[in-house]
């Protein structure tokens, strides 16, 4: 009773207690475990993090039991890192596996699944393996995997590859575009996968672009926009896979033109293509001596025709006797089958106005920045047409003051190695009643011992 009276009187005299709960928690601790392990949708550890984690796994000779937990929810996101990826551990790939699916841990699920596309190598045996894991439970995991395992057979290493290729050349986009609509780019760069399909896409283009030539356009535009496709970019783990398919994709753009050249637009294109994002044949070997010979030799085939053909065109524009200039060309486009090389030198000012990609001419120095020259091998002889002289000049074989054609891009030539200690020029002894032509055409029969048709219109 005396506690009842109490209290009614405390409640008629103040104002009635009210319970205050405190703020929650649960928003804080949601903020921490997502800054810790991330949403799924890509690590927020740093590269220096992740590479930590690589080590510990290395110190702990990947068993499992071993793993503390905290690094257990990010092992999805180095599992095909490094030159010894976790995943090709046999038992602790399993172990990793069973740790996710029981219970069924559906944002680790993810994270492999990103994790697998942007380190697809068909080469590894984990690739297989925790593919076929991932299509097996395709309908638990999160968005977008079920419906690009359904679209695209996305876990499929034979079949998504080969899908994604053909979406990729039947679009007028831009492949991050192809990926962003199929639903690929928001949740992972998928770098491996897009390589393997940049070349299925060459394999592709190879069968059919004799028909159907607009297709080398798209398949280089592909290239220039996939992630690892440039090997400056690719890490060590990933070089060779990268090497393998540029050297397929550069075959892909040649092989189809054995017979026959393309539309000299489309030969411009590929041209300029290879000089800029593969580097002079002539120079190095880096990707060039990986390719079968026939796509070198149409390569050099191109590059001889193009640079004969650019010579003449912007010494034309230099002289006043463009006929004289004209009747030069036609002269070098008759021996193009038996020339060997052919170079170009310029100054700042020449083929650079003309467009010609670096590298795909040499530097010359000490002149007017608009001069140029060509340079030519033909049955062990040196050939020099300069777009500043009326004749050429000849070095044999033997003579050792033959200007290189091939300078290191750390080199340059000057105008004095361009004429000094020639054998030969169609201008000496003019006075033999004979044109410049027949005199050079008979000069060079006589040295190569080689006469043929192709020049015969200048024989006497």
């Amino acid at each position: 009773m005396i506690f009842r009276d109490t209290l009614e009187r405390s409640l008629r005299s103040r104002p009635a207690l009210r319970f205050a709960p405190p703020p929650p928690t649960l928003t804080d601790v949601a903020g921490l475990l997502l800054e810790r392990h991330g949403e799924g949708d890509g690590p927020r550890k740093s590269p220096e993090e992740l590479e930590a984690l690589l080590e510990r796994l290395r110190v702990a000779r990947f068993d499992w039991d071993s793993i503390r937990a905290a690094d257990r929810f990010d092992v999805a996101w180095v599992l095909w890192d490094g030159p010894e990826p976790p995943a090709e551990h046999e038992a602790f790939l399993a172990a990793f596996l069973h740790w996710v699916e029981t219970p069924w841990r559906r944002f680790q699920a993810r994270r492999i699944a990103g994790s697998w596309v942007d380190g697809f190598d068909p080469r590894l045996k984990s690739i297989r393996v925790v593919g076929a894991w991932l299509a097996a439970r395709a309908s638990q995991l999160l968005d977008p995997w079920p419906g690009l395992a359904e679209e695209l057979d996305i876990f499929s290493l034979e079949r998504a590859p080969a899908k994604l290729a053909g979406i990729f050349l039947a679009a007028e986009e831009s492949e991050r575009a192809c990926c962003d609509r199929v639903g690929l780019t928001d949740r992972t760069a998928a770098a491996g996968l897009r390589l393997e399909a940049l070349g299925a896409a060459a394999a592709l283009v190879q069968r059919r672009l004799v028909k159907r030539p607009g297709l080398a356009a798209r398949l280089m535009e592909l290239s220039l926009h996939q992630p690892a496709f440039q090997l400056g970019a690719a890490s060590a783990s990933r070089a060779s896979r990268v090497r393998s398919i540029r050297v397929k994709l550069a075959e892909a753009l040649l092989l189809p033109w054995q017979h026959d050249d393309p539309a000299e637009d489309v030969t411009e294109q590929i041209l300029f293509y290879l000089l800029r994002h593969y580097g002079d044949p002539w120079l190095t070997d880096a990707l060039w001596g990986d390719m079968r010979p026939l796509a070198t030799s149409i390569m050099r085939r191109w590059f001889k025709k193009k640079a004969i053909a650019s010579f003449f065109r912007l010494a034309g524009r230099k002289t006043d006797s463009r006929t004289q200039t004209q009747l030069r060309q036609e002269f070098w486009m008759a021996y193009i089958d038996r020339i060997d090389d052919a170079w170009l030198v310029g100054g700042p000012q020449s083929f650079a106005s003309m467009g010609f990609p670096e590298p795909g001419y040499g530097r010359l120095v000490g002149c007017r920045p608009d001069h140029c020259a060509l340079l030519l091998k033909l049955g062990g002889m040196t050939i020099v047409e300069t777009s500043h002289a009326q004749n050429e000049r000849v070095w044999l074989a033997d003579n050792e003051l033959a200007p290189p054609l091939y300078h290191e891009r750390s080199r340059s030539y000057c105008p004095t190695m361009l004429t000094t200690g020639a054998d030969f020029s169609s201008g000496y002894g003019c006075n033999d009643g004979r044109n410049w032509q027949e005199r050079l055409h008979s000069f060079i029969e006589r040295r190569t011992r080689n006469s043929t048709g192709a020049a015969s219109r200048f024989e006497s």
